[in-house]
């Protein structure tokens, strides 16, 4: 976990230490986190996270204002945020742009939409077996796409 050095992140880190592993390990599975801090004084280092903490808080509020909500609308409110800031593309993208159209995070995280599907009756064998070759060749490009940078 990357964080600053804000004192709440700090004391979180000691108890953490703090606490018996083997005995949680014992009782349930347990994955230790790994703390990171940015060197003291240096609040530019977080201007990753700070800058898409911005956009998250940004969107609440411009989604929800000063209304009173409860956990269910809330949830529902910061996965679609989710979705929103995950659909920016990784490159920039000019106004004309050629070639391929640009990755985003989203890409790695859920399945390709589709926006068309044919009823189950009109299904084919080697219709379905060309669409499944077809989504393979599409994720290997773009897996490669963004390897390659």
């Amino acid at each position: 976990m990357y964080t600053d050095n804000g004192t709440n992140f700090v004391d979180t880190h000691n108890a953490l230490q703090a606490l018996d592993r083997d005995k949680i390990t014992e009782e349930q599975r347990f994955i230790q986190i790994r703390w990171k801090f940015n060197p003291p004084a240096t609040p530019c280092r977080g201007g990753f996270w700070e800058r898409m903490l911005r956009m998250v808080m940004e969107l609440l509020r411009r989604s929800l204002g000063r209304s009173k909500i409860g956990f269910e609308k809330l949830s529902t409110c910061i996965y679609e945020i989710a979705a929103i800031i995950n659909k920016r593309p990784l490159c920039v993208v000019n106004e004309v742009s050629e070639g391929p159209f640009p990755l985003t995070p989203g890409m790695f995280l859920s399945e390709i939409e589709y926006l068309y599907i044919a009823d189950r009756e009109l299904l084919k064998k080697e219709n379905l077996l060309k669409f499944c070759k077809y989504k393979q060749t599409f994720m290997d490009e773009l897996k490669a796409r963004f390897r390659k940078g």
